[in-house]
């Protein structure tokens, strides 16, 4: 229906990309009333005037004051890191938090995923393949990323995030499980699902690939997902120089550690499974900005400060020198 969605137009765009057409989603488009409707487009059409301006990147005045970049980052590392042929142009969630709260946009929740992995047989973007990026390949995809990968501290902070993914739940190893537990909850209902539709050994529409058993299929995904990581290793845009170091990261999670809330918009709870020696706030460029005092106990609080809104890391230091990090994003 017409009153469900509003489109941005400009005069300046970006060559090759069209002008975004929006849908509301929530509250419903019939109970909303015509003004609320209206700060909405205009607060989306501010932000993209601002994508497009000169100084888009000026850190007070620039695109993220009306955006969250966090979210930003882990929208786009994980469309690229599936290459759904249909990432940045259908099925793109975002909301906009109340003005007491950071009063920006957020990108998500993420969904649709059934084009990706590989799962694809059309399009010019070669989705299939393990190579190359999404979100450069105009059209009907946002113009947002294309812009905000020229800003290099949003580039620095997606290579930063690629990077602590990779060390954390993005491992190679971690992958793979996370599949084969996807696959051992399906259980029988696999074999159940052949049984009805008869899809292994035949070509379903978008298949790329046509495994004659379910073996198969989940070796082609884990292969897949593997060499697009490993792709993205190397080519993740951005510069970030991390203080901490791969043994660091990696060491297995002796003790149990909790940080939250994250994100924050100040006040960090940090609770650990052992004695605490010392908790450190870092940012991406590897400068410890705060360090406190664990004073023997196993819990802490500390507040951030004037910290930027962004993503960081806490490291805890144990009474016997282990070390564990988490992310931390700011807002």
């Amino acid at each position: 229906m017409p009153g469900d969605t509003f489109k941005i137009q400009h005069t300046n765009g970006i060559s090759g990309f069209k002008d975004l057409t929006y849908q509301y989603y929530y509250p419903d488009p019939e109970d909303m009333m015509p003004a609320q409707k209206a700060y909405i487009k205009d607060y989306m059409q501010t932000l993209e005037d601002n994508l497009l301006s000169s100084d888009f990147d000026d850190p007070d005045n620039g695109y993220r004051k009306y955006l969250d970049m966090s979210s930003a980052i882990d929208f786009f590392l994980l469309n690229e890191f599936s290459k759904d042929i249909d990432a940045y142009r259908y099925s793109v969630y975002m909301y906009k938090n109340h003005e007491k709260d950071d009063n920006k946009i957020h990108l998500g929740p993420i969904w649709d995923f059934n084009l990706g992995y590989g799962n694809v047989d059309f399009g010019t973007e070669r989705a299939e393949e393990t190579d190359d990026w999404l979100y450069d390949k105009e059209g009907r995809r946002m113009f947002w990323f294309f812009r905000f990968l020229q800003d290099p501290e949003f580039a620095k902070h997606v290579n930063c995030q690629w990077q602590i993914h990779r060390l954390h739940g993005f491992t190679n190893e971690n992958i793979n499980k996370i599949i084969d537990d996807a696959v051992a909850d399906m259980g029988a209902a696999a074999d159940r699902n052949h049984y009805h539709w008869k899809t292994l050994g035949r070509y379903v529409w978008p298949n790329n690939f046509v495994g004659d058993t379910y073996a198969q299929e989940i070796d082609y995904l884990k292969t897949w997902a593997k060499g697009r990581a490993q792709w993205m290793d190397i080519h993740v845009p951005g510069n970030c120089q991390l203080s901490v170091s791969t043994e660091d990261l990696e060491v297995a999670a002796v003790n149990d550690l909790k940080v939250y809330p994250n994100p924050t918009t100040g006040q960090v709870n940090v609770k650990f499974g052992g004695l605490i020696n010392r908790v450190e706030l870092i940012d991406v460029s590897g400068k410890v900005l705060l360090a406190v005092q664990g004073n023997q106990a196993s819990y802490l609080q500390f507040d951030t400060g004037e910290v930027p809104s962004g993503i960081y890391l806490i490291q805890v230091i144990s009474e016997d020198g282990h070390r564990e990090v988490r992310k931390l994003s700011v807002r």
